[in-house]
Parts: structure tokens; C-alpha cells; sequence
């Protein structure tokens, strides 16, 4: 015969009453205190160490946050003083060239030949002399029989031939004047050039600009050219420019490219 099956039910039972018994010890409840006690303790401290770090982290986010508004403020003023200095360079520079005019087409057959791999301390200082004695002679020729503007040789202090660019016939020359007077006009005659011309090729007569100044007058003349804009011209190293009828035809002063740019805004909408 088998023995009996035991009452797992009973069995649990048992094993509650044993427990709360258990539970009802001093000694097991202080023991269970303890225990609890420490992990408590653990997790405490493990808290705490936790905020500590993370108030740490936190002042040095706000170290790095308030450096970074500093760099950037420094950063902001340094680009102000950069942006401030090369306008005074810019402005410097285009001071320094009013009394220079730039001529364009006249013929260098006899004149100073320069290349940018020319060597110029090979070249004979006689040969040099001739040739801007030569140029010298054509610019005079030209103002005075052409432009009917009496320039004598006190009137320049300088000329010599520039590089030829790519779409220059000849190289260009650049006249330094000894007076302003001389200079402007000089530069005002050179509407004369249309009835009078030294040579088959056309003939220019421009300010000495800046790179900055001569690239917006350079898309200046490109809105002229596609009719945006009425006509445009330069006049003590700054450019203008004529607005068309249908903008009201006034006159105003273009001093970088985000004014042209507005322009041409402006006169494509219609």
C-alpha cells in the first residue's frame, strides 16, 4: 500500500506559521533590522555620492556654458575690431589712390613691356628711362590733343604699365598726378574720348579703385549693361549708380555688394 500523499497546502501553511512565528523573535526582528538598515545606509550614501557628482556636473556645465558666452563674446568683438580695421585699411587704401587714374587701350608698341615673370633689375636703366619717357609723351599727348586739357610733365608724378588683364588690348597705365586739380580734370574730359580717338581701339580712362570698390563697380556695370539700372559711374574712389525711371531715376552712392544686390531686387519686380 502507498504511502500517503503529502498536503503541499498544509505544507505552505506550516511554513507561514513558521515564518510569523519567526517574525514575532526579537532577536529575528532585530536581525532583519539590521539588514535593512544597511542597505538603507548603502543606498543612502550611493544618493548622496550621486548628487554630489551631479551638482558637480552641473557647475561645471554652467563653468563651460558662461566660458562659451564669453568666447563668443570675445569672438564678436574681435570680428568687429577685424571688420573695423580692414574698413580703415579699405579706406586708407582708396585715400592713397585719388590722385591715380587708370588708362586703358593706349598703345604700348613703344612703351614698358611688364610681365609678371619679368626680371627688372636685368633690364638696362636706360632702356627703363626711354620707355617711361615714351608712356610719359602718350599720356601727355593724349590730354592735351585729345582730352583739350593742358597737363604738362609737373602735372604727373608717375606712369608705368600694369599687367595686361584678359580681355586689355594693351597694357594698361597708371598715372599718378602731382594735383588733385590736374587729376579730376583729366578724369572729368574723358567724355571727350568719344569724339576724339588717338587710336582705331577704344580708350578708358578710370579711377585707380580698390579690389573691393572695383568689384562693385564692376557688377554695377554688369546691371547696367542687362538695364537694371540707368547708368552707373565712379567719383573719388566711391561708385553710383542711376536708378531707372520706373524706380524713380535718383541717384544713389553703392557701397558693397548687398546694396546691388537689393537693387537688382528691387528693379525685377515689377
Amino acid at each position: 500500500m502507498p504511502p500517503p500523499k503529502k498536503d503541499s497546502t498544509s505544507s505552505d501553511n506550516t511554513r507561514v506559521d513558521d515564518l510569523i512565528t519567526a517574525l514575532r523573535d526579537e532577536k529575528v526582528l532585530e536581525a532583519i533590522g539590521v539588514i535593512f538598515e544597511n542597505k538603507l545606509q548603502q543606498l543612502i550614501t550611493t544618493v548622496s555620492n550621486l548628487s554630489t557628482e551631479l551638482n558637480k556636473a552641473k557647475d561645471d556645465i554652467d563653468t563651460l556654458k558662461s566660458e562659451n558666452d564669453q568666447l563668443k563674446q570675445d569672438i564678436l568683438v574681435k570680428d568687429q575690431e577685424i571688420q573695423h580695421n580692414l574698413s580703415r585699411i579699405e579706406q586708407m587704401d582708396s585715400y592713397m589712390r585719388l590722385d591715380n587714374l587708370v588708362i586703358k587701350g593706349l598703345p604700348d608698341a613703344y612703351a614698358a613691356v611688364v610681365t609678371n615673370d619679368s626680371d627688372s633689375s636685368t633690364a638696362p636703366s636706360t632702356s627703363s628711362r626711354e620707355n617711361r619717357d615714351t608712356t610719359l609723351a602718350a599720356v601727355i599727348n593724349l590730354c592735351q590733343n585729345h582730352l583739350k586739357v593742358n597737363v604738362t610733365t609737373n602735372d604727373i608724378s608717375m606712369v608705368h604699365r600694369l599687367p595686361k588683364g584678359r580681355q586689355d588690348t594693351s597694357q594698361p597705365v597708371l598715372v599718378r598726378f602731382t594735383n588733385r586739380k590736374a587729376r579730376d580734370l583729366v578724369y572729368s574730359a574723358k567724355k571727350e574720348l568719344r569724339n576724339s580717338r588717338p587710336t582705331n581701339s577704344p580708350i578708358y580712362i578710370n579711377e585707380h579703385l580698390t579690389k573691393k570698390t572695383d568689384e562693385v563697380f564692376t557688377a554695377c556695370r554688369r546691371c547696367w549693361k542687362s538695364r537694371k539700372i540707368a547708368g552707373t559711374w565712379s567719383w573719388n574712389g566711391n561708385v553710383f549708380i542711376k536708378h531707372l525711371p520706373r524706380n524713380g531715376g535718383n541717384i544713389a552712392k553703392v557701397s558693397n555688394l548687398e546694396d546691388l544686390r537689393d537693387l537688382r531686387v528691387d528693379n525685377d519686380s515689377r
